[in-house]
């Protein structure tokens, strides 16, 4: 046990919280060593061995857990709805050996959400992490690392006194082995070397070339309020095209949407090419009833390639189709337009 792995959370009374999960078989006896060397990493002003140290060992034990998820479900099944933090903590220090909450956590919402179907779970993590609950509560907000005014901004979303416009910048799998890094070759490598052999298809990339359904796909996000798109456009304009679509609030909230400009390949791709990649994007804000015309302008640039052979970008030439949609999976409105 390192005490540089404790959790960002300490203990009630502010002590340092390294978590450990050990099996023990009937009878059997271990010892523990303490052993203490150089800076404690919360006190490194003190010179090393005049640091005043405390050590506490507790532990959980199976019926103790199942007691803890008991006493969950009761409170949840008192209540008219139930809200549940779950939390996964990155660090630079050392990568992710799962996409899986902390242990005990997906045990806790799956508790809670057979109490009381009302259950909403706040997320902060940092990156895509599995839900296998997801389906069995009534809302996820996805919070990330929110700060100091965290506390506050949850409260206001889940109160309905703030209107959630967030999008989701990455991609979040179903199963770990849905995802582009599952191959032991490319995490965590073999024989000390990994493989970076999925070329472009990074990201939604992967999810679409493989065609698997993500858990929530890239661009995702939901609002208290509801948005329709019409009237997709699209121009020539020099070595660009401008691509122009009205936007509608079709609820009865104020609300900011984020519409997608997704373009596919040609007929005949050159070279490998994403079922669609993104070239654009705006942010809109729009009373009830509102509409606006949404403009995103595709340069030349977004309509290359890279060739190795010439050294250059290089339009894919073509018709090529051409999305509108609030995110890379859910496309409303779609065309073609002839790259020359």
């Amino acid at each position: 046990m390192f005490f540089s792995d404790a959790s960002l959370i300490p203990t009630a009374d502010s002590l340092e919280n390294a978590t450990y999960r050990i099996e023990l078989q009937a009878g059997q006896q271990l010892s523990l060593t303490v052993q203490i060397s150089g800076r404690m990493p919360s006190l490194p002003f003190l010179p090393a061995g005049q640091n005043p140290v405390q050590v506490r060992l507790a532990w959980v034990t199976p019926e103790r857990r199942a007691a803890f998820l008991e006493e969950a479900a009761e409170a949840a099944r008192a209540a008219h709805a139930a809200i549940v933090f779950v939390y996964e903590e990155g660090t630079e220090g050392r990568d992710r050996e799962t996409l899986a909450l902390h242990p005990d956590q997906d045990a806790l919402v799956e508790a809670v959400a057979a109490a009381n179907p009302r259950t909403t779970v706040v997320m902060n993590v940092g990156a895509p992490t599995l839900m296998p609950w997801a389906e069995r509560v009534g809302a996820i907000l996805l919070m990330w690392y929110p700060g100091q005014e965290g506390g506050w901004a949850t409260a206001d979303v889940l109160l309905g006194r703030a209107n959630p416009a967030g999008r989701l910048p990455v991609t979040f799998p179903r199963r770990a082995e849905d995802a582009p890094t599952a191959s032991p070759e490319r995490y965590p490598g073999v024989d000390l070397t990994a493989r970076y052999d999925e070329g472009i298809f990074v990201g939604y990339r992967w999810y679409d070339a493989q065609q698997i359904e993500p858990l929530f796909p890239f661009g995702h996000g939901l609002s208290y309020t509801t948005f329709a798109y019409e009237n997709l456009r699209v121009e020539p304009d020099g070595d660009s095209f401008v691509v122009r679509f009205v936007v509608r609030n079709t609820g009865d909230r104020a609300g900011s949407d984020v519409p997608q400009v997704y373009l596919g390949p040609p007929e005949n791709p050159p070279v490998p090419m994403a079922v669609r990649q993104l070239v654009g994007f705006r942010r809109v804000t729009l009373a009830p009833g509102e509409a606006q015309e949404v403009t995103v302008r595709i340069d030349g640039r977004a309509l290359s390639y890279w060739s190795v052979e010439d050294h250059a970008w290089v339009k894919a030439t073509g018709r090529r189709p051409l999305y509108v949609g609030a995110s890379s999976r859910d496309l409303r409105l779609q065309t073609e337009i002839d790259v020359q």
